[in-house]
């Protein structure tokens, strides 16, 4: 309606790296609130248009709620939420696993789309197996396009592709220091993914000696003390 279009209409600029928050009202007036990285962009929200790409896992409380929605069904979404900002980043490493493809796609493009004279951007993308593998075509389309992007697959088990030399490349096992080790030491990181990613990602990093303070974690560490916590000492260097 012109209504609902004069409301998008009306919703703040989130920039080129955005991201929305889904809820879900539950008895006893409690909500689950979990954020999403769209596929589509900010221009498409405002004209009523939102893309999402989500994984469904049985023990998850929103995407199982998600999965359950039939054709017609309402859901909660939030206004666009700012991320980063690509300002900020004259040049990337972005690490990213499972669903985390979609924060991956966003912030590489816009990195490279905004600074014009050609910025170094490395994507390293960590899965389990070749068919949780996403947006394949798309990253391909990305390092024909931009000559300074390239793209490392890490898959932790099973066979992968063989590589040839050049800008793409796939690796069989989990992230390395010798993956991340290339970029150049002054860059910027992002990572964004399942918990133990983002703790191998930071323990490495260090590793690396690179500050940590250039290391911008989106999403949950494990608590002080936990195992998790402590895979530095299992992290082989």
């Amino acid at each position: 309606t012109s209504e609902q279009q004069s409301f998008l209409e009306r919703q703040p600029d989130a920039g080129e790296i955005w991201h929305v928050d889904l809820l879900k009202e539950g008895e006893m007036g409690e909500e689950l609130k979990r954020s999403y990285t769209p596929v589509s962009t900010n221009s498409d929200y405002k004209e009523g248009n939102l893309v999402l790409m989500v994984k469904v896992y049985q023990t998850g409380k929103m995407t199982s709620y998600l999965s359950s929605l039939r054709l017609g069904s309402s859901l909660l979404v939030s206004a666009p939420h700012p991320t980063l900002n690509p300002n900020d980043y004259p040049g990337l490493v972005m690490i990213a696993g499972g669903s985390a493809v979609t924060v991956a796609i966003q912030m590489c493009k816009a990195v490279l789309m905004h600074h014009k004279d050609g910025v170094p951007v490395h994507l390293v993308l960590c899965n389990k197996t070749m068919p949780d593998v996403l947006y394949v075509d798309e990253f391909d389309k990305m390092v024909r396009d931009f000559p300074t992007f390239h793209m490392t697959y890490c898959v932790s088990s099973g066979p992968v592709p063989a590589s040839s030399a050049g800008r793409q490349r796939w690796h069989g096992g989990r992230i390395s220091a010798e993956i991340l080790a290339p970029a150049d030491a002054s860059l910027k990181a992002v990572v964004s993914g399942p918990m133990g990613l983002c703790q191998a990602s930071l323990v490495l990093w260090k590793r690396l000696g690179r500050a940590p303070g250039n290391l911008k974690v989106l999403d949950e560490l494990p608590p002080p003390g936990s195992l998790l916590a402590e895979a530095e000492i299992a992290t082989p260097p």
